[in-house]
């Protein structure tokens, strides 16, 4: 459908009549149609953002080593990580703090984009056709020295097990 005049409004959706509590019910999950995907990609966006909010503090501290250290990196990349592993090992490294299995269960690129917004799939994908790359240039020394605070995994899951919910 590339034109507006294209769009069928015969087949849009279902008619709801009605003024009693079913028709608004069916309303609302006439309405869920059409906002549950946006609802769900908003939700994402904001765990995301969350998720970036939590590392800020660890993450921040490198960043103010790299700016106490002036225009020393001035057009170059700082690549910051705590731990270089692959899923395998960081399934190891939780099992280990967490005392029960975890099990690394890798998703195909086709089976991210099957569950869920294809800018996961997107970003999924080029985390994965690139690891080799984004593993090679972070210097794990490098960034201690700039942040000698900054924890491995294995420290955090040390400090920051028993938050973790098993149920």
């Amino acid at each position: 459908m590339t034109d507006i005049a294209e769009f069928d409004v015969a087949n849009a959706g279902v008619l709801v009549r009605g003024h009693g509590l079913d028709a608004w019910l069916a309303e609302a999950g006439e309405l869920m149609k059409l906002a549950g995907p946006l609802i769900v990609t908003q939700l994402a966006q904001m765990a995301i953002m969350t998720t970036d909010v939590l590392m800020l503090g660890h993450i921040g501290k490198t960043a103010l080593g790299v700016f106490r250290r002036g225009g020393q990196f001035i057009g170059k990349t700082v690549s910051i990580a705590g731990t270089i592993a692959t899923g395998e090992e960081l399934a190891a490294k939780f099992t280990s703090a967490l005392g029960e299995q975890v099990v690394y269960r890798p998703l195909t690129t086709e089976q991210m984009r099957a569950s869920g917004p294809v800018e996961f799939a997107n970003s999924f994908q080029f985390y994965s056709d690139a690891s080799g790359y984004f593993t090679g240039v972070r210097d794990l020394e490098f960034v201690r020295e700039l942040n000698p605070e900054l924890q491995t995994l294995d420290s955090w899951l040390t400090e920051h097990k028993n938050e973790i919910p098993l149920d």
